[in-house]
């Protein structure tokens, strides 16, 4: 990488330690825990199922960890009434791929063999972290481990070949996410590896019999493309999928809904579908 393109990694390491999207909402308990090595955090709202969401934070597999994500969590925690598993997965560029996938799955792993049969498991994310979501799903459907209830996806990157038509058309109003910043992810942490790899995009997978899948967006953002193509294949292997599309809205918006009316109202969005299925 150039070292203008480099300084684009501290830049959004910054924006993501402000502490703005740390706190904890009346009613959540938060415990620091350790699963299969990876370190997270455990969040319990005050009234739930017993089911459980495993979280997987954005920030371009180089940003983003507990703090940043914690109030989101918090309050999806609270809107699906579910605990809730925040993944403090490792990043680029100091840990490449598929560092952060390895945990990932092996988060999901360890947390869906320790639930009874009638507790639900349900796979969550954003950005980045949604790609984690599918290609976990994608994996775990092809290992026979236990399949999640429901996927929730907002704003997810699942295409690092970057060929999405949005890709062109947006990267000059998408407010939040740059193609730069995009094409510097891609370089940092898939290093030189094949990113048509479903691991990388998991827009290149199978699709079939991955669980009920529920995809937030904004029109105006570079990843419409991604969500779009995906929701496509979705329909033509007959799972079930709903794709909401926001209006002028900034990428992963429901990650600030302690400050966006609309992310509060698309983290409700989300556990509604989750109650539907």
């Amino acid at each position: 990488m150039r070292q203008s393109d480099e300084s684009l990694i501290p830049a959004l390491r910054r924006t993501t330690n402000t502490g703005s999207f740390s706190s904890i909402p009346n009613g959540c308990l938060v415990n620091k825990k350790t699963i299969a090595g990876v370190s997270c955090e455990w969040i319990t709202p005050e009234h739930h199922t017993g089911d459980v969401i495993i979280y997987f934070h954005g920030g371009a597999f180089m940003a983003g960890h507990c703090d940043s994500h914690r109030d989101m969590a918090c309050r999806l925690a609270e809107a699906c009434k579910a605990e809730l598993v925040l993944v403090d997965y490792r990043l680029a560029p100091e840990h490449t791929f598929p560092a952060a996938h390895d945990d990932a799955f092996c988060v999901y792993t360890a947390v869906a063999n320790q639930l009874d049969e009638k507790q639900k498991i349900i796979i969550a994310g954003d950005s980045s972290g949604g790609n984690l979501v599918i290609a976990t799903a994608v994996k775990a459907r092809d290992e026979g481990i236990k399949t999640a209830k429901a996927l929730l996806c907002f704003s997810p990157w699942l295409d690092m070949t970057l060929s999405g038509n949005s890709c062109q058309a947006n990267q000059k109003i998408d407010p939040l996410l740059p193609i730069n910043l995009a094409n510097v992810a891609v370089k940092a942490y898939a290093a030189g590896h094949d990113v048509n790899d479903f691991r990388l995009s998991p827009l290149f997978s199978n699709t079939a019999g991955l669980p009920p899948t529920y995809i937030n967006v904004s029109d105006v953002e570079l990843l419409l493309s991604d969500a779009e193509a995906f929701a496509k294949k979705c329909e033509e292997t007959s799972v079930q999928i709903q794709l909401s599309i926001w209006k002028n809205m900034p990428h992963a918006f429901p990650t600030a809904a302690k400050f966006v009316p609309e992310g509060r109202q698309a983290i409700n969005e989300a556990a509604e579908f989750l109650a539907a299925i």
